[in-house]
């Protein structure tokens, strides 16, 4: 079946015909459509092969109106308490670190190149990545760091591009990722609706990484490892800035996301 479009350009019927694109990174729809002759009034973009009388075959991916969001920050910043609080928002949300856990997870995709690069004694009896080993083996070697950095990272963006290709339900109003590493990766220079650091300053995090059961050498350690709030701030399209309670925090972000999703920013 084919799209039809009245002679006023309004779609009457979107058949899915082909799927999405493997790029991802948007809910492109390939479908048919029986086009008129005037496209002025059509909202398509990179429209290929169209049609210049009515009742012409053309091919075109359609435009998704759901916005994409990537969310960063430093380490015990609120990135989390942020995610959580989406879904009451309308929004769909994933994790590149439940990512990274799937992968090197029991037969997971990325658990016999981890073994290969790194050696046998990575693996675990069930079959996954014992990341205890793997962090004592690169946290301290850069060159090691980067190797598995190679391996993991492409498999992560593939799945993150086959989730943002994914249909949306109609409840959905934004879909969001929240990628910690956002900046260090590369990945803030792909099309995001907008870019948002959670993030707060370095004493607060030390305080909260010793909560967790850090001591405060190995906090600062691994504050270390990442780009400095501040920067995480500055390229940021939005920054919220963690420092009080989190009932304050709650109330900047839904404002936040309100505002984005319904563009009065």
């Amino acid at each position: 079946m084919a799209t039809r479009i009245n002679a006023k350009g309004v779609v009457l019927a979107v058949p899915v015909i082909q799927g999405f694109p493997a790029h991802g990174l948007g809910c492109l729809i390939s479908g048919r459509v029986f086009l008129p002759v005037s496209l002025g009034a059509l909202p398509l973009r990179e429209t290929r092969r169209i049609g210049v009388r009515w009742g012409q075959v053309a091919s075109f991916p359609m435009v998704s109106h759901i916005k994409r969001f990537a969310i960063t920050g430093g380490i015990a910043c609120g990135k989390s308490t942020v995610a959580a609080w989406l879904p009451q928002w309308g929004g769909l949300v994933l994790d590149a670190d439940d990512v990274v856990h799937e992968i090197e997870g029991p037969g997971g995709e990325a658990v016999e190149p981890i073994r290969s690069a790194f050696g046998a004694e990575i693996v675990d009896a069930r079959g996954a990545v014992d990341r205890v080993a793997l962090g004592r083996c690169v946290f301290a070697d850069a060159a090691a760091r980067v190797h598995l950095n190679a391996i993991v990272h492409p498999i992560v963006w593939r799945r993150i591009e086959v989730w943002l290709s994914a249909p949306s339900p109609a409840t959905c109003r934004f879909r969001a990722v929240l990628i910690p590493l956002l900046f260090e990766v590369g990945w803030d220079r792909v099309r995001w609706d907008a870019v948002i650091a959670v993030v707060c300053g370095e004493a607060e995090q030390v305080s909260r990484l010793m909560g967790r059961g850090l001591s405060e050498a190995e906090a600062l350690l691994r504050i270390a490892a990442q780009l400095p709030c501040a920067e995480k701030a500055r390229r940021a399209d939005y920054a919220l800035w963690n420092t009080g309670s989190i009932e304050a925090l709650r109330r900047a972000a839904e404002s936040l996301f309100e505002r984005l999703v319904e563009n009065t920013l």
